[in-house]
């Protein structure tokens, strides 16, 4: 028996309808998707099953099934076909039903008429794989489930900007007696206090605290060491040899000097009056015309200043400190009112005024 309704499920995949000679016909039929209002779910489409015992006419479908399955004749096919449908007919006059698997159930009523129910979940049928139900609740219910949702939150929030604070026996502050020893405080409130604290405390930490000590602080104090200016690649002489080029590395920044209404003025004793003229009777003052040069290329820029006319000009210092300086003079005025006269003259265009020490 299990192989009569083996042969019938697999002539139902490309076939809507298989004769059973001697027991009816099944007829398969398509079903759409609908919607399910009591589970509110979209029951997916199925192909589903029928059964007429009137149809008891050979169709052939089953008989050919079997004489290929078993390699036999068409008259051994119908014989089998026969005897099984026997059986089936017998265990219904025994049992009243007849459970096809994967088909469905066949049973005899009072009246002995059959009836046949198909199975729930359809028939087998690869166009219809992977087809599954949709839960789909409706609008009003998501409606409802989000207000409820942002009521709980809304709950939640306010509980969390609340701290509890424990109140000690010794502390006057008052609380209510149906409150108990505990008190409300606001998160907002504690996070402005924080605040304020943090600000207070990196205000007094990162101030920095003024000082008058350097007040004697000069225009020739400035360090510029940093500052490099370099001078054409070549310079010709008379003579047309070639010479090293000279690279100048300012120290300070030109500077004209400044008004006597731009100086500040200090309140000191007379004593330390007469001292600091004393000290700067005796500085001395020169315009420095390149900086850092090798002793080299210093005698060779010299040759070539001392033919410009350029006699005062000289070298002083040793290593990285060697300079070529023009002029001597007794004060700082001084050296300013020569550059401002020389700071046409190409060889000064960089130059600035600095102290011989």
């Amino acid at each position: 028996m299990n192989r009569l309704e083996k042969h019938i499920e697999i002539l139902l995949l490309s076939n809507d309808c298989v004769m059973v000679p001697g027991l009816g016909g099944f007829m398969a039929y398509h079903q759409c998707a609908k919607y399910s209002e009591d589970d509110c779910q979209i029951l997916p489409p199925l192909r589903t099953l029928g059964f007429n015992p009137k149809l008891k006419a050979n169709d052939n479908l089953l008989v050919q099934s079997y004489m290929e399955a078993f390699d036999i004749s068409f008259p051994e096919a119908v014989q089998k076909i026969e005897d099984e449908v026997g059986k089936i007919n017998n265990y219904l006059t025994n049992h009243g039903d007849y459970i096809f698997n994967g088909i469905g159930t066949l049973s005899v009523n009072k009246d002995g008429n059959f009836d046949f129910v198909p199975i729930k979940s359809g028939l087998l049928t690869p166009n219809l794989y992977a087809f599954d139900t949709v839960q789909i609740k409706k609008l009003y219910e998501l409606q409802l489930v989000k207000v409820k949702n942002n009521s709980k939150a809304k709950i939640s929030n306010e509980n969390e900007n609340i701290i509890d604070v424990n109140i000690g026996e010794n502390c006057n502050l008052p609380v209510n007696a149906h409150k108990g020893d505990y008190i409300n405080i606001k998160l907002s409130a504690i996070r402005n206090l924080a605040a304020i604290i943090i600000a207070l405390v990196g205000f007094f930490l990162f101030t920095s605290p003024l000082s008058t000590s350097n007040l004697e602080m000069g225009v020739g104090k400035i360090n510029t060491d940093m500052l490099y200016e370099i001078m054409p690649k070549a310079m010709v002489t008379d003579g047309g040899e070639n010479i090293i080029p000279i690279v100048l590395k300012r120290e300070k920044p030109y500077m004209t000097k400044p008004s006597e209404k731009e100086e500040t003025t200090f309140k000191v004793k007379k004593n330390n009056k007469q001292d600091i003229n004393k000290v700067n009777s005796e500085k001395k003052y020169c315009i420095v015309m390149a900086s850092q040069v090798s002793k080299a290329n210093g005698d060779t820029f010299l040759a070539v200043v001392h033919k410009q006319g350029l006699v005062s000009a000289k070298m002083i210092g040793d290593g990285n400190k060697r300079k070529i300086v023009y002029g001597d003079f007794a004060s700082e005025t001084e050296a300013y009112k020569e550059l401002n006269k020389l700071h046409a003259n190409k060889y000064f265009t960089q130059a600035w005024v600095y102290e011989i020490k």
